[in-house]
């Protein structure tokens, strides 16, 4: 699989908490912390040929399990994945339909 080398591309964030992590912040307030640096930096690693778009759901989706059950540590995954929002079942969310 391979993300497009040049454009815009939408990149969905969903925002998750855990019955043992519970989130006490906004969703807004959280992906203020990560916005607009986190495009800034796509862009400079693509020498700028790619626009990265946060796109935000706002809400919190609860996890089935605790936090640990994900090897989660102080906010750190243990692995990450990138699923392509063409590759999702559902990008309704996003603007987008199927």
């Amino acid at each position: 699989m391979r993300l497009k080398a040049t454009g815009t591309v939408r990149i969905g964030v969903v925002f998750v908490d855990f019955a043992d992590a519970v989130a006490t912040r906004t969703t807004q307030s959280v992906l203020d912390l990560i916005s607009p640096a986190a495009e800034r930096r796509f862009a400079a690693v693509s020498y700028g040929r790619v626009t990265f778009e946060l796109v935000p759901v706002h809400g919190w989706v609860r996890m089935s399990r605790v936090s640990s059950a994900y090897g989660m540590s102080r906010g750190r995954a243990r692995s990450r994945r990138i699923v392509p929002m063409s590759q999702r079942p559902s990008t309704s969310a996003f603007g987008r339909s199927t």
